[in-house]
């Protein structure tokens, strides 16, 4: 499972409007779901 953003369900002083980790979190899982898409073994 891959998760990013306001899936990840934290507070912050902000609010809850966590632009800069919804953009982060997701660039990072974007890009481990690619690599794993990569190397994953296919019948």
């Amino acid at each position: 499972m891959f998760a990013a953003g306001e899936m990840l369900d934290w507070e912050a002083p902000t609010g809850g409007y966590l632009i800069t980790a919804c953009l982060a979190t997701g660039r990072h899982a974007g890009r481990a779901a690619a690599d794993w898409a990569k190397t994953a073994h296919r019948p």
